[in-house]
């Protein structure tokens, strides 16, 4: 069944079995293959491509792949789009020379981005290499607009819904990318008065440890990170009716057989020692098990932060790649 585009002569077909030998045209096509990296092509062969066409139909509607078609001009190329748990989009588009610079890439992504927002995608992203001005252009034209220090260009297409989940009273709000820089405040904070002043790590530095937290490094990789389509870093609001008690951040990594690392949690100075912490561990748990997740990590190098989470159940499970302690407690 074909998806009509906005001008009358372009097709947008869901990609198929019967489409898989003119995707392969356009990956194995150097010259279009050189704007993402690839001058050479990819060399894909159609057994590939048959796996890869299980793969991408394997989300239903939050992730799609469209090939291009237009009466007069045959197979044109591709757009596709990718929503991740927390509702960021990646979206792509590639023509063959031949259907350039005819206003097809501005249609078919358009396509594409309307189709997201009807799906749930709340923020748009794409990332194209600097020297692609024409495609930059293109992105400007549709909307969207640069990230900070980063070559990632994002478009704005719902609102995000404040409160995901709630138990025992106590909310999840996700903090999108559009918030974050909130969110690095408040860490800032917590980094000093709770967390690097009492670190029995043996390589622990103050001033090291905050200046790497604070740099644009850490931050632009952390941002970045927000917006892969798998295994990406979510943070979020801990809320108590109206008010934001805490905050939290967490990858899981479904190729690790659920593995959520839980990156920072802590709550705000003046809702702690009130038994607090612990039912809104257990409200993150029972949303993390939710999202198919089978344990939890986390580095601790802190004594008193440790006596908290063995309190929870959490038991030693040596260390990680940085010789870091880690403790370890499965989700029930």
């Amino acid at each position: 069944m074909y998806k009509k585009g906005l001008m009358n002569k372009l097709k947008l077909v869901i990609t198929s079995k019967k489409d898989l030998s003119n995707v392969m045209s356009l990956w194995n096509d150097g010259e279009t293959m050189k704007y993402v990296g690839f001058p050479n092509g990819l060399n894909i062969t159609l057994e590939k491509l048959e796996k890869w066409e299980i793969w991408v139909t394997s989300k239903g509607v939050k992730r799609r792949h469209f090939s291009i078609y237009r009466d007069d001009l045959g197979y044109c190329g591709e757009t596709y789009y990718d929503i991740n748990d927390s509702g960021y989009v990646i979206f792509d588009i590639k023509l063959l020379s031949h259907a350039r610079g005819k206003g097809i890439a501005f249609e078919a992504l358009s396509f594409s981005i309307k189709e997201a927002k009807l799906n749930g995608g709340i923020i748009g992203m794409v990332d194209p290499q600097e020297t692609n001005f024409k495609a930059i252009s293109l992105y400007h034209k549709l909307g969207f607009k640069p990230l900070d220090k980063t070559n990632y260009y994002l478009i704005k297409l719902n609102n995000a819904n404040n409160t995901l989940f709630n138990y025992n009273n106590i909310g999840l709000e996700e903090i999108l990318i559009d918030r974050v820089d909130d969110y690095f405040l408040l860490h800032e904070k917590y980094l000093i008065n709770d967390l690097l002043p009492f670190d029995t790590s043996n390589d622990a530095n103050f001033a090291e440890d905050l200046a790497y937290f604070k740099s644009d490094e850490y931050r632009l990789h952390l941002k970045k990170a927000m917006l892969w389509p798998e295994s990406h870093i979510r943070m979020f609001y801990f809320t108590k009716g109206n008010q934001k008690i805490g905050c939290c951040a967490y990858i899981i990594y479904h190729d690790e057989a659920g593995k959520c690392l839980l990156m920072d949690f802590w709550l705000f100075e003046e809702f702690r020692n009130k038994g607090i912490g612990k039912i809104t561990f257990k409200t993150l748990e029972k949303f993390i098990k939710q999202c198919r997740g089978s344990y939890f990590s986390i580095n601790c190098t802190v004594l008193r932060a440790k006596k908290f989470w063995e309190s929870l159940g959490f038991v030693e499970d040596g260390v990680d790649e940085h010789n870091t302690p880690t403790l370890r407690k499965e989700i029930l």
